[in-house]
């Protein structure tokens, strides 16, 4: 019997809609012929592993999943607001400069999380501020992007992302929340 299950069940829903929403937007493809929408895919692709990472990480800890979750996090986050950049500005010029700077960000991110606690949701201050900053700039540039007038999807989008940057400010809080619950 497994301690966390309740967590568990999560991730597994998690990981499903993940891996229910790749396969929906890979079947999109066919109708997307726009470079940004390669970015978007790819980043799903990391936010699946991200899913996946967590899952094993609260059947079977094992040393480097939490590591492996917070960076794939963090690229589908950053790829995510590479597309929603080029969509909203509509240039899709230069679109693979920034592969180096998000290897740059990555290996940041990776040195500041290497010696983390290692559990499920921890991440320190930086890693938490950085990424409700994409989340915040990707939510604001899609709001005001001109496609947002016209789709409802797109205004949803945005409120998605806006809230998760909302929601995640005070990540680092959540594992000291946690443990008072408990006590």
């Amino acid at each position: 019997m497994l301690a966390n299950q309740g967590l568990l069940g999560i991730a597994f829903f998690e990981t499903t809609a993940s891996i229910i929403l790749l396969v929906l937007f890979l079947l999109f493809r066919r109708d997307q012929p726009a470079v940004y929408f390669r970015f978007w895919l790819i980043g799903w692709c990391c936010f699946t592993l991200s899913a996946f990472s967590e899952l094993g990480q609260l059947a079977y800890p094992l040393p480097g999943l939490n590591l492996a979750s917070v960076l794939s996090q963090a690229a589908a986050l950053i790829l995510f607001l590479i597309a929603v950049m080029h969509c909203s500005v509509g240039s899709e010029r230069r679109i693979w400069s920034a592969v180096p700077l998000i290897g740059l960000i990555l290996a940041a991110i990776y040195y500041v999380e290497r010696r983390g606690p290692g559990q499920v949701t921890s991440l320190h201050w930086e890693t938490a501020i950085f990424e409700t900053v994409i989340c915040l700039l990707a939510g604001w540039m899609m709001w005001r992007a001109e496609m947002v007038r016209h789709s409802h999807g797109a205004q949803l989008l945005a409120g998605i992302f806006l809230l998760s940057g909302l929601h995640g400010l005070d990540r680092p809080l959540w594992m000291d929340s946690a443990r008072e619950a408990k006590n």
